[in-house]
């Protein structure tokens, strides 16, 4: 979180400014042991991102095969994340 200015990566890609309240895998653990990459590769810094909670449970459901569903904010629109 340090590192990356307690910003979303994610976001900042986007264009976006959003504080990250948690730290990711950019690879995940199940990706990269189907790719055959050693835990100490999974586990350094290199591979972890700050991430805000909505892009890392949309990141997540695409990981495990799912499509995301829009967020949307409290007026019931879609958020433009």
């Amino acid at each position: 979180l340090i590192r990356d200015k307690w910003l979303c990566v994610p976001c900042a890609r986007k264009g976006l400014v959003t504080l990250a309240t948690e730290v990711d895998h950019v690879i995940s653990k199940e990706e990269g042991a189907r790719r055959r990459i050693s835990t100490v590769q999974i586990e350094s810094l290199l591979n972890l991102q700050s991430i805000c909670k909505e892009c890392h449970k949309i990141k997540t459901t695409r990981e495990n095969g799912g499509e995301p569903r829009p967020a949307t904010g409290l007026d019931g629109w879609p958020t433009c994340k």
